[in-house]
């Protein structure tokens, strides 16, 4: 699967908050015949997200995330690591053949104020074709 990926980045060159929207078109056979799924989607970005951080956990959040016209399934994560503590929310869904997948992470010392303001500005968001 080959897709284009988007990364918002602070200007602030020390902040690791970075915001990352996904659009992965799918295979039309794959598609009818079934093999592909909201929770596929997910654990595709949570096992990338996982892969270079070993105290890593994830706990999936029943409300939506809000992107535009798309309501997509959403997991919270964090790790901690020896320097760093770090926390996200990766967000995936299906949207008319392909997978529309948002993450956003930053460290958890600051998500509290940075969260709030993307989660607002991604109900503005318009992902066409």
């Amino acid at each position: 699967m080959l897709g284009t990926t988007f990364t918002y980045r602070t200007r602030n060159s020390h902040d690791p908050t970075i915001l990352q929207i996904t659009v992965v078109n799918l295979p039309e056979a794959a598609l009818s015949a079934g093999e592909f799924s909201v929770d596929h989607c997910v654990q595709l970005f949570l096992t990338e997200v996982a892969r270079d951080h070993p105290g890593f956990f994830a706990v999936p959040i029943e409300r939506k995330l809000e992107a535009g016209t798309l309501r997509l399934n959403q997991v919270r994560w964090i790790y901690k690591g020896r320097t760093v503590r770090m926390t996200g929310v990766t967000s995936c869904g299906l949207d008319t053949g392909r997978y529309v997948s948002i993450n956003f992470h930053g460290s958890l010392t600051r998500a509290t104020n940075t969260f709030p303001a993307i989660r607002r500005s991604l109900k503005s968001i318009r992902i066409g074709k």
